[in-house]
């Protein structure tokens, strides 16, 4: 990976949950900061879904930020046209800078998570 200039602005959203009369997953209003990223593409899977052909293309994504950030469907980030779920975590230096293995998702498969 290129560690040179971060150049793709993202939005970083934690998206909060709460539980309704109902028993059921409600999700509420996430909170957001603007981060940015130097993305490098990795090698696509393919499988099948319903007698679908379904591509994903995996990326790692380059960032600094310093505050909690987690795998689960409360986080996800998003370039204005595309979610991505974040898959994994791997953090280098002094918890300056975080390599994210992300995936591009719909939020509804995101927050069905």
């Amino acid at each position: 990976m290129i560690f040179g200039k971060l150049d793709t602005k993202l939005t970083l959203y934690n998206q909060t949950f709460t539980t309704n009369s109902y028993g059921e997953r409600v999700a509420g209003t996430p909170t957001s900061v603007s981060i940015y990223a130097d993305f490098n593409y990795k090698s696509g899977k393919l499988n099948y879904e319903s007698d679908v052909l379904v591509g994903s293309q995996m990326i790692e994504c380059l960032i600094r930020y310093r505050t909690a950030i987690g795998t689960s469907p409360d986080f996800y980030l998003s370039d204005g046209d595309n979610e991505f779920a974040i898959e994994s975590i791997r953090e280098i230096g002094r918890k300056e800078k975080m390599i994210l293995t992300i995936v591009k998702k719909d939020l509804k498969d995101i927050f069905s998570s």
